[in-house]
C-alpha cells in the first residue's frame, strides 16, 4: 500500500478523490459500496498489480470527494463515472463494484457494454432493497436507515464494530473503516455520506429493484457474491440470496459465478486474497478479453 498516490480530479463541476496504485496492466477501476470509501480496497488494490492499473474512486457524497445535495440517482452517478473513465483516458476498461458499486457498474454497463472489457459485482447488483414484495418504501427505510453514530467517539465507534463483525480489525483495517467518518471538535464521529444523501441512494435502489432491471449485452460479467453456513446463519435469506444470483447469471449473456465462502459482506477486507485471486485469474484464463484480442476485434 505504500506506492499509493491519492489524488484528485475536477469532473462535472465537483472535486472527486481517487486513489491510483498504478501498473502497467489493463485498466480497472474500483467502486466502493454506500456509506463506504475507496479506501475499502487498500488489501485487493496491491494484489492486482502488475495484471491490472488500478484506480479507486470516491463517489460524490462519500469518502474525500464533493458531497453536493442531489445527483444520487443511478443517471447521475454513471454520468460522473463515465466523466473520470474519460479523464483518466481509460481504454477499454474493468469495472469492479461492491455491494452499491456493483448497482453503479451495473448500470452502466447496461449503458455502455461495448466500451467495457467486463464488470466484476462482489456481493452486490443481484438483488436490492426493493426486492420484497409488498414492503413499501417507508418500511424499507425504517428497516434499513444507518444507525446513529454521531455520539460516539473513533474509540466507541471502533469498539461497537468489533464487538459485531468478525473481521480482524488491525490498526490498517480500523483506519480504512475511519476513512468512512469525520471527527468533529467536539471528538465525536459523523460519516462522510449525510444521513439524507444515503437515504436518497437507497431510495433510487428501491426504485431501481421495483423496475425492469438493466440488461447487458456481451459484456463478461464476474459474480462474486458472498455466503455463509453453519449455527447461527439464516437459512431462509442464503436461499434467497442463491436464487436471485442463479437469476441474475441466467439473464446475463456471458458470466460467471464464483462463491465467496465463509465470508462476510465486507469480503473484500475479510478476504482480500480470494476476491484478487478470482479477478485476476478471469484475466489470465481468458475470461476478459485481453487488450491484443480487442486489437484483433478492431481490426
Amino acid at each position: 500500500m505504500d506506492a499509493v498516490q491519492d489524488r484528485f480530479v475536477t469532473l462535472r463541476g465537483m472535486r472527486f478523490h481517487y486513489r491510483d496504485w498504478g501498473g502497467d496492466g489493463h485498466p480497472a477501476v474500483l467502486l466502493h459500496g454506500l456509506a463506504s470509501s475507496c479506501r475499502t480496497w487498500d488489501y485487493v488494490a496491491p494484489l492486482l498489480l502488475p495484471h491490472l492499473r488500478v484506480l479507486a474512486l470516491d463517489q460524490r457524497g462519500h469518502g474525500a470527494s464533493d458531497k453536493p445535495d442531489d445527483g444520487y440517482d443511478f443517471e447521475s452517478v454513471t454520468e460522473d463515472l463515465q466523466a473520470f473513465l474519460s479523464a483518466m483516458a481509460l481504454e477499454r476498461p474493468l469495472l469492479v463494484g461492491h455491494s452499491w458499486g456493483c448497482s453503479v457498474v451495473l448500470e452502466y454497463a447496461a449503458k455502455r457494454a461495448q466500451d467495457l472489457t467486463g464488470i466484476v459485482m462482489v456481493d452486490g447488483g443481484t438483488g436490492g432493497p426493493g426486492d420484497h414484495p409488498g414492503r413499501s418504501w417507508e418500511q424499507m427505510w425504517e428497516q434499513l436507515a444507518p444507525p446513529d453514530l454521531t455520539a460516539h467517539t473513533p474509540a466507541q465507534l471502533m469498539e461497537r464494530i468489533r464487538s459485531r463483525s468478525s473481521i480482524p480489525w488491525t490498526p490498517e483495517r480500523e483506519a480504512i473503516l475511519m476513512a468512512q467518518f469525520s471527527v468533529t471538535p467536539r471528538g465525536t464521529v459523523t460519516p462522510q455520506l449525510s444521513r439524507e444523501n444515503h437515504k436518497k441512494i437507497l431510495r433510487a435502489m428501491w426504485e431501481r429493484s421495483n423496475s425492469e432491471h438493466p440488461l447487458i449485452a456481451q459484456c463478461p460479467v464476474l459474480l462474486m457474491p458472498c455466503r455463509q453456513s453453519g449455527e447461527g446463519v439464516d437459512q431462509e435469506r442464503v436461499q434467497r440470496k442463491e436464487a436471485g444470483v442463479q437469476e441474475a447469471g441466467a439473464r446475463l449473456p456471458v458470466s460467471r459465478t464464483i462463491w465467496m465462502e465463509d465470508s462476510v459482506h465486507d469480503v473484500q477486507l475479510q478476504r482480500p486474497e480470494s476476491v484478487a485471486q478470482a479477478i485476476v485469474e478471469a484475466f489470465t484464463d481468458g475470461f476478459f478479453p485481453s487488450r491484443s484480442a480487442h486489437a484483433q476485434v478492431a481490426t
